[in-house]
């Protein structure tokens, strides 16, 4: 009897520890509004990210001489 006692705390604990813990990744992925969606259409920083094109040149033209 004793055995399922403590059985029985250790699963409601861990439950509430699991459930104590998606709540506070839920809630800290939009508190601050920054999502994926958010960067990703945000114009000017990725305009600000943008890196410049390098020209790519035939190994002909590339190198000396």
């Amino acid at each position: 009897m004793k055995h399922n006692k403590h059985h029985l705390f250790f699963k409601h604990f861990l439950t509430l520890i699991f459930c104590s813990a998606l709540c506070g990744l839920l809630l800290s992925a939009n508190v601050y509004g920054d999502t994926c969606i958010t960067c990703h259409t945000d114009e000017d920083l990725l305009e600000e990210n943008l890196a410049e094109v390098e020209k790519k040149v035939s190994e002909m033209q590339a190198g000396s001489g």
